[in-house]
């Protein structure tokens, strides 16, 4: 077979164990000691460089994690299997870890093989494959009862009504020139006030929404008129028809039940 003359451009596209016919002429078929780079071309590979002792014990055996935030920030956390964490930065340092609780969840003999790892932002999150997942007992939300009256929109010389248990328990009317006294948050503040004064009920304002409860946290009904055509205040108590029904303030953590409507598949 006649030799064959051609120049090679680069060696830039690493390593091919296809044959010599189907690789390409800026391929390799071995490579030792070579690192290839589109931009730096074919150069050796860098060497390792000793820079600190991390840990003087053996870590064989640990889970070992990667948090590389940015430049500036980048660690290494180590999970043995007495469910000690360490972090240290690459310079060696030792950093100060605080867990108060949740380590009984990292409690396995295999935390190299255990632990799965992930890094989002400032926040990692550790799995114990060894966990078997469950659903909580618990079947029904853990909120106590409470009721919500958005005031939606106010007005001169308008009157809001809120009912609990089927009686009048706040009652204003706003006034005719105050421009004030039109504002929802205004509106909401006077109505919980109104509220406080009934027996067994406490109510606050949040924003523009009423927040009420009962004592003991215990059910109670819950209506409300307004003379804008009941168009000015929603209330609920967990339970609401459609999404626009929500209202657009709540205490955190609450829980709510959307119905849905029987014109909408959704």
């Amino acid at each position: 077979m006649p030799q064959i003359s051609s120049a090679i451009p680069n060696l830039v596209q690493g390593v091919s164990q296809q044959s010599p016919s189907l690789r390409l002429s800026s391929q390799a078929e071995l490579q030792e000691n070579a690192f290839s780079s589109l931009v730096e071309g074919l150069h050796k590979r860098p060497p390792l460089e000793y820079v600190a002792t991390m840990k003087n014990t053996v870590t064989s055996g640990q889970a070992v994690h990667l948090i590389n935030r940015d430049v500036n920030e980048r660690y290494f956390v180590f999970i043995d299997a007495s469910n000690n964490i360490a972090v240290y930065d690459l310079a060696g340092n030792a950093k100060t870890v605080t867990y108060p609780n949740g380590t009984s969840y990292l409690n396995t003999a295999t935390p190299a093989t255990s632990f799965k790892f992930v890094t989002v932002a400032d926040y990692t999150f550790i799995l114990n494959t060894d966990v078997t997942t469950a659903m909580a007992s618990q079947t029904t939300p853990n909120y106590p009862f409470t009721g919500l009256v958005a005031i939606k929109q106010g007005d001169y010389n308008q009157r809001f009504t809120i009912y609990l248990d089927g009686s009048i328990a706040a009652n204003i009317t706003t006034s005719a020139t105050d421009q004030v006294e039109t504002r929802t948050d205004d509106i909401a503040t006077r109505l919980a006030t109104a509220v406080n004064g009934q027996s067994g009920f406490t109510a606050r304002a949040d924003g523009s929404t009423v927040v009420i409860n009962k004592s003991g946290n215990a059910s109670f009904d819950l209506a409300t008129y307004d003379s804008l055509g009941d168009t000015g205040m929603d209330a609920t108590v967990g339970v609401v028809q459609r999404f626009d029904d929500l209202p657009r303030q709540a205490p955190h953590g609450y829980i709510a039940e959307v119905q849905g409507d029987q014109t909408n598949d959704f």
